[in-house]
């Protein structure tokens, strides 16, 4: 995903679950949807299900992405 794709990204999902965050990256990596974890280096660094985790993907991909 490129600068210019990042300004179009719609939030499909927010969770500071860890079990969760993994999950719903399997199910976007399974399904070929490209995405951005917004927050997740945050969440990384501090404590455990501190910050949400937005999951961003593009407008085409966004239904499907919200059916997963």
């Amino acid at each position: 995903m490129n600068n210019e794709d990042s300004e179009n990204l719609v939030t499909v999902y927010s969770t500071a679950n860890h079990a969760i965050i993994a999950l719903v990256k399997s199910m976007l990596d399974e399904a070929g949807i490209e995405y951005l974890a917004k927050g997740d280096n945050i969440q990384n660094v501090y404590a455990f299900d501190a910050f949400p985790v937005d999951f961003q993907v593009m407008p085409e991909n966004e239904e499907f992405a919200r059916e997963l």
